[in-house]
């Protein structure tokens, strides 16, 4: 068992994991991962050769534990672009196309800070604040403006409120707990906004970021790129890592110019 799953646990409802055994073997197997807004994501499922219809069964039987005991989750899948069995079961459940997302890392290991822009070299008016200036509802109507035309997945955006989605990124912390969330404002207007999750002493995620429509087409990616990266160099972490969707070219094409590299791809799909 994971130490991400032992901590899902102590934070939200799980289903139990579930088996089938022929003459004390596993034949088939799989579990889901839930989380705070309402979300259930598929762990994972399994099946040896001609077991496959048993472990659409039991995928369907988690989906139905997970709809009685959270009537409004959405029910997620995420799946490695190469594994294809996987890929099977989960569309023979019913389970349909979302996206696909690229996830990516860069190193912080390096001296690479003195050549990145600064908030205060590229507009003296921009400057950054903790998340917590802002009150929770105010901040989730700056989510909520981030998300206006969106190229990130925006088919979620129908299936989750704000608040839902503020609530996964929050994972039971509350709101005035979350020291590395972050507010970029200009004058006294904010524009974006920058999440960060630390995994553990070396390993951070950029859970989100986004700038508000009037923001866009003026450098700002980068600057909350390179605020990231200079944050979790701070926290002593070596690697950034984030997800992104296919899609979404021009914030692919600035994660990579600021030295993200490509891990894996995911298939992304709901259970409607």
């Amino acid at each position: 068992m994971s130490a991400e799953y032992r901590f899902r646990q102590r934070i939200c409802w799980l289903p139990s994991p579930i088996e089938a055994l022929h003459d004390d073997q596993r034949i088939a197997a799989g579990y889901f991962s839930c989380l705070p807004g309402e979300l259930a994501m598929l762990g994972g499922v399994r099946a040896v050769a001609g077991a496959e219809k048993l472990a659409v069964d039991l995928l369907l039987n988690q989906v139905r534990s997970v709809r009685e005991k959270m009537p409004l989750a959405h029910i997620q899948a995420a799946t490695a672009d190469s594994d294809l069995s996987t890929q099977a079961l989960v569309q023979a459940a019913g389970f349909l196309q979302l996206t696909a997302v690229d996830q990516l890392w860069t190193s912080l290991a390096e001296d690479q800070f003195t050549r990145t822009t600064t908030v205060a070299t590229l507009d003296p008016q921009l400057r950054w604040q903790p998340a917590s200036v802002l009150s929770r509802r105010r901040f989730v109507k700056l989510i909520e403006a981030t998300f206006d035309g969106t190229l990130d997945c925006p088919e979620l955006n129908e299936l989750r409120t704000n608040d839902q989605v503020v609530q996964s990124f929050l994972m039971k912390r509350p709101f005035r707990s979350c020291p590395h969330w972050f507010t970029l404002w200009r004058g006294d207007q904010v524009v974006g906004c920058l999440l960060l999750y630390v995994h553990n002493r070396e390993l951070v995620e950029l859970v989100y970021m986004g700038l508000v429509p009037s923001a866009r087409g003026q450098r700002l990616g980068r600057v909350i790129i390179d605020q990231a990266k200079r944050i979790s160099a701070a926290l002593g972490a070596t690697m950034l890592v984030l997800a992104a969707d296919i899609r979404n070219s021009p914030a692919i094409k600035t994660y990579t110019q600021r030295g993200f590299q490509h891990h894996r791809r995911l298939q992304v799909q709901c259970y409607p």
